[in-house]
């Protein structure tokens, strides 16, 4: 099947296959999808519409992918779609609460990753983080893990040691289990840094200001932490 028959066939089916369709044929030019569920964009019933795009060797185009707060998103749907799109370099996950460890085992083969957004993916935990950096995607610059509580300092630990020479923004917000330990570690490594946000880590002291001071970060934003140590944007 052609990529323009798979358009019309998916529009006679569902309005949500209507909707990839749509987007499919405005965004190809463009390298990207956005199927996230904000404003007026609805929710996908379930994954049906992603596992069938599997068929469109179209999918090879895409360089970005947003799914955000499509929480029917499962670990087989963004497993089929990073199959046939190995070019992506910007994936946004955030929200997409069924998606486990197993997710981040797919997403660390795209080899050319350059931000991700797993923020309230709340069934990750760190040995999804660490099946992620077993993969490929060497050259991230770009990662936001905020609200993943089950997240702890051995995530920073890893995320450090594998991507800190290359990561220059890390979001980590609302991480309750992070604390000055993980933090002492991540700052060691992550030797490229510009911005940190790791607002309402409540478990974080004014000890940790002492590792962020170090690293000579432009933009640092820890609102509802128990210090402060905000910088603006230069």
């Amino acid at each position: 099947m052609s990529y323009t028959e798979l358009c019309n066939t998916v529009n006679l089916v569902s309005r949500s296959w209507k909707r990839v369709a749509d987007e499919v044929r405005t965004q190809s030019k463009n390298h990207w999808l956005n199927l996230s569920c904000t404003g007026d964009r609805s929710m996908l019933k379930n994954d049906k519409v992603l596992i069938h795009l599997q068929f469109n060797k179209d999918l090879s185009w895409l360089t970005a992918v947003s799914l955000r707060n499509q929480k029917m998103i499962t670990d087989h749907g963004l497993r089929c779609t990073i199959m046939l799109s190995p070019r992506i370099r910007s994936l946004v996950l955030s929200g997409c609460s069924s998606l486990s460890d197993l997710s981040l085992l797919a997403v660390g083969k795209l080899r050319q990753l350059n931000h991700l957004d797993i923020s309230h993916c709340s069934s990750i935990t760190d040995h999804g983080i660490l099946n992620f950096s077993r993969g490929s995607s060497q050259n991230l610059a770009s990662l936001d893990i905020s609200g993943c509580q089950r997240l702890t300092d051995k995530s920073l630990e890893i995320i450090a040691e594998v991507f800190g020479s290359k990561l220059s923004q890390f979001i980590g917000r609302d991480l309750a289990a992070i604390s000055d330990h993980g933090l002492e570690k991540f700052t060691r490594h992550s030797t490229n840094l510009k911005r940190l946000d790791l607002s309402f880590c409540t478990k974080l002291s004014k000890r940790s200001a002492i590792f962020i001071d170090s690293c000579q970060i432009l933009e640092v934003a820890l609102e509802g932490c128990a210090f402060d140590l905000a910088r603006p944007k230069p």
